[in-house]
């Protein structure tokens, strides 16, 4: 069976901080550090199974573009683990509650692009872009940042068609307490629950590729 390694190089974890888009406060930074002790323990704690893993395992030396639901967000870092030295970007929301998620990220080593549909998307795109051409992997939950619940919306394709990445579609499955306010109903995993990821890779050329990251990341 296989396993994934361990938290980031430091190296990683140090070109995270250098360019820092982040303007939240230190509570929130402190709110979000403080989850992402919790989740290590709950990582720790929960027994895990891999499915198809050698879709990330088997691609260690190229780019991809990742993308998990906005709801398995929590867990997006520990799915990526086995990267554990590649340089990854993640497209995070302008808001106070992403820009949240963007350091719980970035405790990982991952470089926050701040942006939405609505907002600036534009102009994180092109950060996304420029980072591709320095190598990075790219993040971009599908259905985010304010949905519809589980249905993709077109950034993630069009980033496919111009990077000419393969998508590495994760799903997750756990048990935990519902967020029932949150658009996205993300759930808090609960210690000794079992979290199930179920990874797939998809050419950004075939024709279909928005009914395919439809049906691979599914419902639950």
């Amino acid at each position: 069976m296989a396993h994934l390694p361990k938290w980031p190089g430091r190296k990683v974890m140090r070109d995270a901080m250098h360019d820092d888009p982040l303007t939240i406060s230190w509570q929130r930074r402190m709110v979000a550090d403080v989850i992402y002790y919790i989740m290590g323990l709950i990582w720790f704690l929960c027994p895990k199974k891999y499915i198809n893993l050698g879709c990330l395992v088997g691609n260690m030396d190229q780019p991809v573009i990742v993308t998990a639901w906005h709801d398995s967000i929590i867990f997006l870092p520990f799915m990526w683990r086995a990267k554990r030295n590649s340089k990854l970007a993640f497209m995070a929301s302008t808001h106070k509650d992403g820009q949240l998620v963007g350091r719980y990220m970035q405790n990982f080593g991952m470089v926050p692009i701040l942006g939405s549909q609505k907002k600036d998307g534009a102009k994180a795109m092109i950060k996304m872009l420029r980072l591709f051409k320095e190598n990075y992997c790219l993040t971009i939950t599908p259905d985010g940042p304010k949905g519809p619940r589980h249905q993709i919306q077109e950034g993630v394709v069009f980033l496919a068609q111009k990077t000419q990445l393969p998508i590495l579609t994760i799903r997750v499955k756990y048990s935990g307490l519902t967020i029932k306010k949150s658009w996205d109903k993300i759930k808090f995993p609960l210690p000794f629950c079992p979290i199930i990821f179920e990874y797939s890779l998809i050419d950004p050329n075939i024709d279909n590729l928005h009914e395919l990251l439809q049906k691979n990341l599914g419902e639950y």
